[in-house]
C-alpha cells in the first residue's frame, strides 16, 4: 500500500536588508506521510537564496505553495523524493508488524541449565 503525503511548510525565518523588509531566509519543510491510519513526518530546514530585488514579494502577499515551491526548487524534487521514500519505508515496516502479537516467555541467552 502507498502513503499519502501532505508537504507543508512548518515555519519560516526571515531578515531585512534596505528597501525589502521580512526576506524568507530559511523555510522548514514538514512532509507528512499517512498510511493505514498511521502518520509519520519528516522535517528539514533549507536556507533560500537572496531574491532578486525586481522579483521581491512582499511577506503579506507569500503563499504556503509558493514556500514550498522555493524549497522544492532549492533541495531538489531528488531530495524530495528521497524524504518520501524514506517515509514510505518507515510506514511499511510499521504495517509489517504482526497487529496483536502475543508475547512468549523464552530462556535467557546468558543463562545454562
Amino acid at each position: 500500500m502507498t502513503a499519502t503525503f501532505k508537504t507543508s511548510i512548518r515555519g519560516v525565518k526571515t531578515y531585512s536588508s534596505n528597501s525589502m523588509q521580512n526576506i524568507v531566509a530559511e523555510a522548514t519543510i514538514q512532509i507528512d506521510a499517512t498510511q493505514n491510519g498511521v502518520t509519520k513526518s519528516s522535517f528539514i530546514p533549507v536556507q533560500l537564496d537572496m531574491p532578486d530585488q525586481n522579483a521581491f514579494l512582499d511577506y503579506q502577499s507569500l503563499t504556503e505553495n509558493q514556500i514550498i515551491d522555493w524549497v522544492i526548487v532549492k533541495l531538489g524534487q531528488n531530495e524530495i523524493d528521497a524524504l518520501k521514500h524514506g517515509l514510505q519505508s518507515v510506514l511499511d515496516e510499521i504495517n509489517d508488524l504482526p497487529v496483536n502479537p502475543i508475547p512468549q516467555s523464552i530462556e535467557l541467552p546468558w543463562v545454562t541449565t
